[in-house]
């Protein structure tokens, strides 16, 4: 499971490995619709970030850094992603990350 054992993300190769999965995921989430997968996989993904700013993680190689700029890339598409599919929804995309909580409640 994703951020299992994430107390220990003190390597930049598990915190990119985990955020690499967490993509991978969100993006088969997004391609299916499930946005309340999506918003969990997001919140995953942050709180992978966190914890790894925490633990002061540093990229240990140039290609640590090329994987984080094309994680980037990835995750900047899922939001235009999201933000496509909740305006054919109806919803203001200026708000939603306001709607997307309010989807995740049931509101």
């Amino acid at each position: 499971m994703l951020g299992s054992g994430s107390s220990s993300l003190d390597d930049a190769q598990e915190v990119l490995a985990q955020l690499e999965a967490c993509q991978d995921k969100l993006d088969a989430a997004l391609a299916q619709a499930e946005f309340k997968v999506a918003i969990n996989l997001n919140e995953t993904r942050n709180s992978i970030l966190t914890l790894a700013m925490a633990n002061e993680v540093k990229a240990s190689c140039d290609m640590d850094i090329k994987r984080l700029a094309a994680l980037q890339i990835r995750s900047e598409g899922s939001i235009s992603l999201l933000k496509a599919r909740m305006k054919n929804l109806g919803v203001n995309t200026g708000r939603y990350k306001r709607a997307l909580v309010g989807y995740q409640r049931g509101v």
